[in-house]
């Protein structure tokens, strides 16, 4: 058995690396891979014909899900249309203790590229993947990348991809979320970009879905893990993203509107903070495939939509930056039974910004 070194894995999502005994018995200590956000991508290439995953994850309470695609390269124009259909699905049981689960057997001993998808998110668990082990030899050429095209989401449960995946009896537990076919993903494999989710569900720019303001997106923009903001500040650094988009007004308007002033300034100092580290970026702000004009009894009828995206028109003004924009998001409806966007509902949402980017990008 050959176990990995994180020189064999390529990383693509927010991560932090973390020494650990290694499952398998070896001595000494290894760096492990941590993590909490969603879409975090694992890709490693190897000769054998098995490939194991040793990890860890907190929250014994729920499982979390990974999606392990087979021989499909990332710098391939197969990879551009896939969705979660081309790979298998599988399970981080609850257990607190340290697994070690096969994700790719009976392959022929030839090379092999793996890549391995976190499709849900830090309040279902933070996972750390101890090492990757098979029966042959690791590579120790990098996989491709697609391209070095980069992109950045920012924002709640939608774009995270949870509760898309039907039926409706199960879309709120970890078996309906899905990372990989998020509208997000999808939009950066078909502009064959990379992918960073800074996502969280329930959070807005100033307030949760309860109205609390302790975690937000300007908080996890500065984390790696979110809720661990101490031990995990963000490298900025270590990936500038070409574009980022950023979708956070729907909790935000959940326990009612908020305040255009306290909305606006908030809205202003986020992207002043964005604009410092990321220089070059074009950034969009949009409101969210959720937030509409249509029956919102709770506000009096009141034209949310209409209000949110006239803040945000707002903000454009006030931040006064070419390269900054609000793009207006095209409403989902969900299901009678959660109004969170179903899978191709994320798929027409990705086309819907497909030539927004290529046109602001020149992509």
């Amino acid at each position: 058995m050959t176990v990995s070194t994180p020189q064999n894995i390529q990383v693509i999502g927010r991560t932090q690396h973390v020494h650990v005994d290694l499952a398998s018995g070896a001595s000494g200590q290894e760096t492990g891979i941590r993590f909490g956000f969603p879409g975090v991508t694992l890709r490693t290439r190897f000769t054998g014909t098995y490939l194991c995953i040793n990890v860890t994850k907190t929250n014994a309470a729920v499982s979390s899900y990974f999606l392990v695609l087979v021989d499909i390269p990332p710098n391939s124009a197969q990879y551009a249309t896939i969705d979660s259909s081309a790979g298998t699905r599988i399970e981080i049981s609850s257990s607190p203790n340290s697994q070690s689960i096969i994700i790719a057997e009976n392959l022929t001993n030839t090379e092999h590229t793996v890549e391995l998808v976190h499709l849900t998110e830090t309040w279902i668990g933070v996972i750390t993947v101890e090492s990757l082990s098979t029966d042959g030899i690791f590579s120790t050429e990098p996989v491709g990348l697609p391209t070095e095209r980069k992109l950045l989401l920012i924002g709640d449960s939608v774009t995270c991809g949870a509760a898309m995946v039907l039926p409706d009896s199960t879309r709120q537990t970890p078996i309906g979320a899905n990372a990989f076919d998020s509208y997000g993903m999808r939009l950066a494999r078909l502009l064959n970009a990379q992918c960073h989710l800074v996502s969280y569900g329930g959070k807005g720019l100033i307030r949760d879905y309860l109205g609390n303001s302790d975690w937000t997106g300007p908080k996890l923009f500065e984390t790696s893990i979110p809720e661990d903001s101490v031990k995990s500040q963000w490298n900025h650094a270590s990936y500038i993203p070409d574009a980022i988009l950023i979708s956070l007004c729907t909790n935000d308007v959940n326990t009612g509107i908020p305040n255009e002033m306290v909305f606006v300034d908030a809205y202003v100092s986020f992207l002043k903070r964005i604009r410092q580290v990321y220089a070059n970026a074009q950034v969009f702000i949009t409101e969210g495939a959720i937030v509409n004009d249509g029956r919102n009894e709770k506000f009096g009828g009141a034209p949310v939509k209409s209000i949110i995206c006239g803040y945000l028109e707002r903000v454009i003004e006030l931040v006064d930056d070419a390269k900054i924009k609000a793009i207006s998001s095209n409403h989902y409806p969900g299901t009678p039974a959660d109004v969170h966007p179903i899978d191709t509902e994320h798929e027409s949402m990705a086309q819907d910004f497909v030539s927004i980017f290529k046109d602001n990008l020149l992509w």
